[in-house]
């Protein structure tokens, strides 16, 4: 009992040091000035999450930025974007990126054999039979459920700007693109073997999405996810602006969707921003990894409609999730201080939920990683006011920070659009 008693008394001092130290922002004194400005922001942010304010927050973080944030700090950027073609990545490099914590992309790394199911011809004609979750306008909206068909063509024949996220169905819908993106994954795998210890495991392994959105300006605002990101282009192109999440002070994230999820009220960051924003473009064929709670916004460059797949390693998440929580000491500070986060908003939105849907759940879940999706809709049954006032208040904000609609993009840092061929060369 002694020995415990002493063990239990260390671990607890080395792990609130390790937590409270995780707020300091890097390059900054723990006595500065800034220091302090980021404690009352993560003060003001979990009374946010607790109290569920929407725009009305807590503090006014405008005003803390001004008085307490040291630009100075913006200098200091440990974390980049690595970008490799298909000839000089190697596993090697690969895993040098992941040890280090930053994002890379892998050009032309899928050849693109999955340009195929991304002929929206194709899509249409071999629809199933089913509704799914459509938003119209932006990102941001609340979806409606609409005929896919349908929605498909509408997209096609630029008869309608909508965005459809597939949620794990796509991929199974369609006759041969299972195992073609299992082909894929396989050919990834076997060439960088380090993908597979940081997540990008078999099939059953992950959460898969498939996002099909109209053309040029479709984006999606600034947000960030619990889980790590690997992705693959199939059709358009989009540039990507991401800001390391040490940087979370800027940020003024709040709860979106479903609890994984943040977003920013940041939304679309131009080229404008003070942020730290590394910029860059994803290609068809293209093979991109994008840390766990990295912010993120994305903008489709072409004139046609495009089609994106997106993998999520939750065993893999989870684990990191449990090393974050248990041991901080051990973990990315940046790391220590988001996993806190989410913790703390996940607790607060899942206690009525899984009231609602039984204790059961997460272990459910932990079988089935797939079934993170009908969580996310018993957590919109449950808290769906909350869910409404958020949308309702932020919406359309979102269109006019993302310039929707503006054809002048070099002003704000986007590429010029891109135009390809039918066999998906680029034309220059």
């Amino acid at each position: 009992m002694g020995k415990c008693g002493f063990f239990c008394k260390y671990y607890c001092l080395i792990w609130i040091s390790s937590v409270m130290l995780g707020f300091v922002p890097y390059g900054a004194s723990p006595f500065s000035s800034h220091t302090i400005g980021a404690f009352k922001y993560y003060y003001c942010i979990f009374s946010d999450m607790i109290y569920q304010r929407s725009m009305e927050r807590t503090c006014d973080l405008d005003a803390l930025e001004r008085t307490y944030y040291d630009k100075a700090i913006l200098d200091y950027q440990p974390r980049t974007v690595r970008i490799f073609t298909s000839e000089n990545a190697t596993n090697e490099a690969i895993a040098e990126a992941f040890a280090n914590g930053d994002a890379f992309v892998v050009k032309n790394a899928t050849q693109n054999i999955l340009w195929q199911y991304g002929d929206f011809d194709y899509l249409v004609e071999n629809a199933p039979n089913k509704s799914y979750d459509v938003r119209e306008g932006n990102w941001f909206q609340y979806p409606s459920y609409l005929n896919l068909q349908e929605t498909l063509a509408k997209v096609r024949d630029a008869a309608a700007h909508y965005y459809i996220a597939f949620q794990s169905n796509l991929v199974l819908d369609y006759p041969g693109m299972q195992d073609t993106v299992n082909e894929v994954i396989a050919n990834l795998q076997s060439k960088f073997p380090s993908l597979i210890d940081y997540g990008l495991g078999d099939f059953k392994s992950y959460v898969y999405f498939a996002f099909v959105y109209s053309g040029r300006w479709w984006k999606s605002p600034m947000h960030q996810e619990r889980a790590s990101g690997f992705n693959m282009m199939i059709r358009g192109s989009k540039q990507w602006s991401l800001v390391p999440h040490m940087y979370q002070t800027w940020m003024k994230s709040h709860v979106n969707q479903n609890p994984q999820v943040r977003f920013s009220e940041r939304f679309c960051i131009n080229a404008t921003s003070d942020l730290p924003v590394i910029r860059f473009v994803t290609e068809p064929g293209d093979f991109f990894y994008i840390p766990d709670f990295w912010f993120h916004q994305v903008v489709n460059i072409e004139d046609g409609p495009g089609m994106m797949l997106g993998f999520r390693p939750v065993p893999w998440s989870t684990k990191k999730m449990l090393w974050n929580t248990f041991l901080p000491f051990a973990s990315k500070r940046e790391d220590v201080v988001h996993n806190l986060i989410f913790w703390i908003n996940n607790i607060r939105l899942l206690i009525p939920v899984l009231y609602y849907v039984g204790p059961l759940m997460p272990f459910k879940i932990a079988m089935d990683p797939n079934k993170i999706i009908d969580l996310n809709y018993a957590t919109d049954s449950v808290i769906g006011e909350y869910r409404i006032r958020l949308r309702s208040e932020y919406s359309s904000l979102v269109d006019d920070a993302c310039l929707f609609g503006s054809d002048d993009t070099t002003q704000w840092g986007y590429a010029e659009p891109i135009v390809r061929d039918e066999y998906g060369a680029r034309i220059e």
